[in-house]
């Protein structure tokens, strides 16, 4: 590899880098106020709780917990909702909201200092598991679906000791529209996603297409508050959600090229030492 091309993989990488900060989906950044994400929880449950002092968040950050890092997550009427966005359907969710759900009941007990070992019998949150989906593989079922940990069993059993259910919600703009009603932030942002794919399948580019889209919003009168303030941000959260498996493929790439490079200063550096030794 020439020195030229060289300097250009290391100014890909600094960019891979500086791109990490738009790393946080749009999704969670919108119902990242507690106002908004109350009446997210309204939505979702055909509730009307009114109470803000109530609501813990209890999100899991990677940074403390070694990877795990859920959306959202939070306490509120005696529930620990956890709620997670996917573009890409998974059928392993069950299994990872049950790690996530873990490692959230374990900080429960640790915060309040309680007793596992205790004759008392302990109460602990209802847990409230939701996926909202707006990628374009299609559901099996139109709207609305119930995922399972235990379709995951090599052997299933009509009562199994451990079950996690997990309710996946489709939030592509046209669905759920009772849930979008009482929910305008997330029409709104359902609107902003099905612009984008219209603007990409007219011809624009990823970047084109998002800008159009988020000019849309604004004349409509949608998530103006977040995309007049921190439009550059918002831009680069979608270029990095919309491009994140070119980008998986690019890192592969430049980690192949990396190790090519490293590998290559390694066995000059051997066959220099040994002509000095010889």
């Amino acid at each position: 590899m020439t020195k030229k091309q060289r300097e250009a993989h290391w100014r890909k990488a600094d960019r891979r880098r500086a791109n990490r900060k738009y790393k946080d989906r749009l999704f969670i950044r919108i119902f990242e106020n507690k106002e908004d994400l109350l009446r997210l929880y309204n939505a979702v449950n055909d509730s009307d709780y009114q109470n803000l002092d109530d609501l813990e968040i209890t999100t899991l950050d990677n940074a403390v917990y070694m990877r795990m890092k859920n959306d959202v997550s939070f306490l509120v009427d005696g529930y620990m909702s956890l709620y997670e966005h996917q573009s890409t359907f998974n059928p392993n969710m069950p299994l990872r909201d049950c790690l996530y759900m873990l490692q959230l009941y374990q900080n429960y007990i640790d915060s309040r200092e309680l007793d596992l070992y205790s004759s008392v019998h302990l109460k602990i949150p209802t847990p409230r598991l939701v996926v909202f989906y707006n990628g374009q593989e299609k559901m099996r079922d139109e709207e609305e679906c119930v995922l399972r940990l235990s379709d995951s069993y090599e052997r299933p059993e009509a009562e199994p000791a451990l079950e996690c259910r997990v309710r996946v919600i489709n939030i592509n703009h046209g669905k759920n529209r009772a849930l979008m009603e009482k929910c305008p932030k997330l029409y709104e942002y359902a609107y902003l996603v099905a612009k984008i794919r219209e603007n990409q399948a007219g011809g624009k580019t990823l970047e084109g297409a998002i800008g159009a889209a988020v000019e849309d919003c604004l004349a409509q009168g949608y998530l103006t508050e977040l995309l007049g303030k921190y439009r550059r941000e918002v831009t680069g959260m979608l270029l990095y959600e919309y491009d994140e498996k070119k980008h998986l493929r690019n890192t592969y790439e430049e980690g192949v090229q990396e190790g090519i490079i490293r590998m290559t200063a390694f066995i000059t550096k051997s066959i220099e030492n040994t002509r000095i030794l010889w």
